[in-house]
């Protein structure tokens, strides 16, 4: 599947303290995600993209494309090198 392969989880090399409920960041490092959020994986851009019409074993597609630099841009994400 073209979309786990992005890996679209929150990755850490850092365990949470017991008491830690969640990873903060800044207002500044949020709003960098701000417009990565509302894509809803519906796939209409990915059925209209004649790029991955015909290469969809090579060119992941817009949707997953968005999803993945979702997970680059965010701070808290520790594995962005990866």
């Amino acid at each position: 599947n073209q979309y786990k392969s992005i890996e679209p989880w929150l990755k850490r090399k850092d365990v949470k303290g017991k008491d830690d409920k969640e990873y903060f960041q800044s207002k500044d490092d949020r709003a960098k995600l701000d417009g990565m959020y509302e894509c809803i994986l519906c796939a209409c851009c990915m059925t209209s993209c004649p790029s991955y019409w015909w290469n969809p074993e090579y060119y992941l597609g817009p949707a997953v494309l968005l999803q993945a630099y979702r997970w680059i841009a965010d701070s808290r994400d520790q594995f962005t090198e990866e």
